[in-house]
């Protein structure tokens, strides 16, 4: 029996999150990085906490050692490729062994990094960047929400025993014979069939293609999504036997309710977690 979509019970259920304590944090990440810099530092180590030969100290150090100095911008928090940063008079700094020590210091001293290392509230500089690395990574956690997000609807269809295709490149439903050329310009009129579909599985002799995101908050950019899959559901259902699967979740829709109701009317095939996870695979994909 098809399930009865009730656009009401789509909102309601709608997850407020989507990412556990697993996913916050990515350690492999964090300690490959680490790895990279932290034998750096260990001069450096041995001269915090003296506060007033700090600096004296910190320049011999890095006459023995200047590697150090590529990794002062990480002391900043930033990831920055090229070690560059903007002097307190906008002057570009490059960060490398040749920058002389007198602007590596200038730096460090004129900023807070006088408070936290040159004053010795930082009693380790290892443990303070493995902090850091941690911090950028949350900022990467908005890029990793759409990987989770798509672990978890593939895991939700595999359980359901379907076989999924991560990461699917339309360009293989013509290598595979899966498709017409003429068929395939239905989909990519501009003849570009190079669109990567976050997953497809077949079922009942036809092919599914589909895409997943989740929005904890609003914003513009909801409305542009749900317009352009509501386009692409269109091209996809003018070929036989192919269908447009939308599976997407966050309570930021709720602040874009217009624009996902209409998108819920038109899709046929669009569900939140909530509705994935608790109806048969008949229920979800019956013609």
């Amino acid at each position: 029996m098809v399930m009865k979509k009730d656009f009401n019970e789509f909102i309601q259920t709608l997850q407020p999150g989507i990412m556990t304590y697993e996913d916050l944090v990515d350690v492999d990440k964090v300690i490959s990085n680490y790895e990279k810099w932290s034998f750096e530092f260990d001069e450096v180590n041995k001269i915090i906490g003296d506060k007033e030969n700090f600096y004296k100290n910190l320049n011999k150090v890095l006459n023995d050692n200047p590697s150090i100095k590529q990794y002062v911008p990480l002391l900043f928090a930033t990831r920055n490729e090229q070690k560059k940063m903007l002097g307190k008079d906008y002057e570009l700094i490059q960060f490398n062994n040749k920058t002389p020590n007198e602007e590596v210091i200038e730096v460090i001293k004129n900023s807070p990094l006088d408070e936290l290392v040159g004053k010795g509230y930082v009693k380790n500089i290892n443990d303070y960047l493995i902090g850091v690395e941690v911090g950028l990574d949350t900022n990467a956690r908005k890029n990793r929400t759409g990987k989770v997000m798509e672990t978890k609807v593939a895991e939700l269809l595999a359980d359901k025993g379907l076989d999924v295709t991560l990461q699917y490149n339309s360009k293989n439903l013509l290598i595979n014979h899966l498709i017409s050329e003429e068929d395939i310009l239905k989909i990519f009129p501009d003849g570009s069939a190079d669109k990567v579909f976050d997953f497809m599985f077949e079922y009942d002799g036809e092919i599914y293609l589909g895409e997943t995101n989740f929005y904890s908050s609003g914003g513009s950019k909801l409305n542009e999504v749900a317009k352009s899959y509501i386009l692409l559901d269109e091209r996809i259902n003018n070929v036989k036997g192919f269908h447009f699967v939308w599976i997407t979740d966050g309570v930021g829709w709720k602040s874009a309710k217009n624009q996902i109701e209409e998108a819920y009317g038109d899709i046929e095939y669009i569900y939140n977690l909530d509705e994935l996870k608790n109806h048969t695979v008949k229920e979800l994909f019956s013609k």
